[in-house]
């Protein structure tokens, strides 16, 4: 694994609420996405749904949570003290981390100038086979990470990019 993309325990916690809602529910119909403007994280997104909002104010992470059949969608962002590589380290180690799941790619990307990493994992969960999709960044001293978790084959790749690409950091 590349250096840039190690682990601090304050974060591991971040993505437990998702095995719950993963495996609630299923239904295979495409999703409507819809832009949803998330103010306290600075950020426009689009959404198969209305996001559900949660503060976890014991790590100071703010969570929006949209779920769709077997389907889930995170956007998530934290102040963090640096803005270092460190972070994007933490934020892909600990994504799978919670969901059991093994790293398989991983690479560097930007938004608007600000670095991140993209990348993929899978897990199984249930018995079934999921696939954890993610992008995480650093704008500032935020750490802003967007996340698909979906039964492979009912979780198409055409929503996934449409929300991860949808991403846009408010001035």
């Amino acid at each position: 694994m590349s250096k840039l993309c190690k682990v601090s325990y304050k974060y591991r916690k971040s993505l437990v609420p998702l095995l719950a809602l993963l495996l609630v529910g299923c239904g295979c119909a495409r999703p409507n996405f819809k832009e949803f403007s998330l103010a306290r994280c600075g950020l426009v997104v689009q959404m198969p749904s209305e996001p559900k909002e949660e503060i976890d104010t014991a790590l100071g992470i703010m969570r929006y949570t949209a779920r769709v059949g077997n389907s889930t969608y995170v956007v998530s962002c934290n102040d963090v003290s640096a803005n270092t590589d460190q972070m994007l380290h933490v934020a892909v180690q600990n994504t799978m981390d919670n969901v059991g799941a093994t790293l398989d790619s991983q690479m560097l990307i930007e938004l608007d100038g600000n670095p991140g990493c993209d990348f993929e994992g899978s897990t199984m969960i249930g018995g079934q086979h999921v696939v954890v999709r993610a992008r995480a960044y650093l704008a500032g001293n935020r750490l802003i990470q967007t996340t698909v978790l979906g039964v492979r084959g009912q979780v198409s790749a055409a929503d996934v990019a449409t929300y991860l690409a949808s991403l846009k950091l408010l001035e």
